[in-house]
């Protein structure tokens, strides 16, 4: 009888009955403990590539801001240039009127079937007004100076 109360009492004893459970117990605990090391490093890396991703966009902007500039200073020489056309279409303008007034007061090659009248003085209109500016005020007007041009 002692040995069948002991042996009852062994399998009913609390560890015996506990036992499959605190394996379980244990290795749920492994398993979370693991899942939470992963975490915990999946976590670190995420941290690590948001301030690399973080230095790369402030770059990013940067560099946007300086294109900005860029086209900035891009349209203000468009204009100039522009202006510089206006300027010498102009200019050529007045120089081929010129051309063909003078070339129109000239006297033939053959001189001699025309009569000759020595008093006579061709008319050459003026030209016509055209603005021509300083490189350094042309360049202000733009919003530009002498030193942007080396660049």
């Amino acid at each position: 009888m002692d040995q069948v109360s002991r042996e009852l009492s062994d399998h009913l004893s609390i560890s015996n009955a506990t036992r499959n459970m605190e394996k379980e117990w244990d290795g749920s605990l492994m398993q979370t403990s693991k899942r939470i090391a992963d975490t915990a490093d999946k976590t670190i890396k995420l941290q690590e590539e948001h301030v690399q991703i973080e230095d790369v966009l402030s770059k990013l902007r940067e560099k946007g801001e300086a294109l900005e500039q860029t086209f900035a200073e891009i349209d203000q020489v468009e204009k100039l240039v522009q202006q510089v056309k206006a300027t010498y279409d102009k200019v050529a303008e007045s120089v081929s009127d010129m051309e063909k007034t003078v070339h129109s007061s000239t006297s033939s090659n053959f001189s001699f079937l025309q009569k000759q009248n020595s008093a006579f003085q061709p008319y050459f209109p003026p030209p016509l007004p055209v603005d021509i500016y300083s490189t350094p005020e042309l360049l202000s007007q733009h919003g530009l100076s002498s030193n942007d041009s080396e660049k």
